[in-house]
């Protein structure tokens, strides 16, 4: 019911996780007072069978994060705020690492 719905929209728009034409995207909209104290959130999905395990850290102090400075797939840099889904191929877990801007 609702709390599923609640879930879901945390997730997509607040996480801004969210899949689009076979690509992981991060879109974050995330105010401050999410952040733990050293700057950090982190939220487990699952995503075309891979277990997601993605971390938002903020390097400088800003009441909203809305853009994606960096993006780091397993340690390697990828451009933009997407991740293709052919780089989770034969992959079990990945770590998503979005340094915001």
């Amino acid at each position: 019911g609702s709390a599923s719905w609640l879930m879901m929209t945390m997730v997509i728009e607040c996480f801004g996780v969210k899949g689009d034409y076979g690509k992981l995207c991060l879109e974050p909209k995330l105010v401050a007072d999410q952040l733990d104290q050293s700057g950090k959130l982190g939220i487990r999905l699952f995503f075309h069978g891979v277990e997601v395990h993605v971390v938002y850290q903020a390097l400088e102090q800003k009441e909203v994060y809305t853009k994606v400075k960096e993006l780091r797939l397993d340690g390697e840099v990828l451009p933009g705020n997407s991740v293709d889904v052919q780089l989770l191929d034969n992959k079990k877990t990945v770590e998503i690492r979005v340094i915001l801007e």
